[in-house]
């Protein structure tokens, strides 16, 4: 099963790529002390959600959809 995350509230595709790009460096470093802390709570069971840099890289675009593609790590 494949489960989605939508981010809305974006003014333009500038602004959604700059997200997109800072998950991929520094976002996926920051993510994991959050997800431990609901490891820790029992709420969910992974330490890590790395980017899937061949799934999102160079950046694809559908419509108005960014595609970023994320998977569990450290499980």
């Amino acid at each position: 099963m494949t489960l989605k995350v939508e981010i809305s509230g974006l003014k333009n595709e500038a602004q959604a790529e700059q997200f997109v790009n800072w998950y991929a460096c520094q976002g996926e470093q920051f993510i994991a002390d959050w997800l431990e802390c609901r490891k820790q709570e029992g709420e969910v069971d992974i330490s890590g959600l790395n980017t899937n840099s061949p799934g999102t890289f160079p950046l694809k675009w559908e419509g108005d959809t960014l595609k970023m593609i994320v998977m569990p790590s450290g499980q």
